[in-house]
């Protein structure tokens, strides 16, 4: 690569150095590219909005298990468990339901939502939900 006299680069000594800097870019970005790990979201089709509950005489009651039975078998997991909290002294016991086998990759997801208690009043429902895989 030859300058001429004032030392300015050429037009092909400017074209060889953009292609080697977007060569090497280019390097770059393949190189992180590959390094980085697509992860889909397990839970991805779990709702939140599905799940119900209501407060009847300082007990938590809930009937999930038909929304439980359905995602388990379109998602492909092996069990589901939902724990139903509402804090504030308006239910004295947690209620937990079941379905399926607890075994294998556990993944977890809390939920809340506002509930019925019977005297009227409206109060918040925390929904504890673990998914096996």
């Amino acid at each position: 690569m030859r300058s001429d006299r004032r030392g300015d680069m050429g037009f092909l000594e400017a074209m060889t150095m953009v292609m080697m800097v977007s060569i090497v870019l280019m390097l770059y970005l393949g190189a992180a590219s590959a390094l980085i790990h697509i992860h889909t979201d397990p839970l991805e089709g779990l709702e939140g909005e599905a799940l119900d509950a209501k407060v009847e005489s300082g007990q938590v009651v809930a009937d999930n298990s038909t929304y439980m039975e359905t995602y388990v078998s379109y998602s492909g997991a092996s069990g589901m468990r939902v724990v139903t909290t509402v804090p504030g002294g308006f239910a004295s016991q947690p209620l937990e339901e079941s379905f399926g086998v607890m075994d294998g990759d556990r993944y977890t997801r809390m939920f809340t939502s506002q509930v019925q208690a019977d005297n009227g009043r409206t109060v918040i429902a925390v929904f504890e939900v673990t998914v096996w895989f």
